[in-house]
């Protein structure tokens, strides 16, 4: 009966510490904007949020980039979104682009639309 109950403990074990290994992938987000705020997550993790302030030349105006970098798992949900600061005035058009170990992802939107957003699933390469 001891045999049996630790040859039972013994495989319980065994099968215990064969975890599936789950692979990451490293995503790098690039936001293009000016005077905007960018949210941005991977999978279930807390979102993060950063400003991007554009800059003035004498009577010209520039958009800023912000770049960030978030680890992904294969079929996690990718969230990248970037708003503009002031919805009434219109400085440029909003690009965001993810890329790194996973498949290129790109959106543009123009100066009549506030925010600019990716919220998919990561496919890699």
């Amino acid at each position: 009966m001891y045999r049996t109950c630790m040859g039972v403990v013994a495989i319980a074990l065994l099968f215990g510490s064969c975890k599936k290994e789950v692979k990451e992938y490293t995503v790098s987000l690039e936001a293009r904007c000016y005077d905007c705020i960018v949210t941005y997550a991977a999978g279930p993790s807390r979102g993060r949020i950063d400003t991007l302030f554009g800059v003035v030349e004498g009577s010209d105006t520039f958009p800023v980039t912000g770049q960030y970098q978030v680890i992904a798992k294969a079929d996690d949900n990718l969230f990248f979104r970037a708003c503009r600061i002031y919805p009434d005035t219109s400085f440029g058009a909003i690009e965001l682009r993810a890329s790194g170990e996973v498949q290129d992802i790109n959106t543009n939107v123009g100066l009549d639309e506030a925010c600019a957003t990716i919220n998919q699933v990561v496919q890699v390469r």
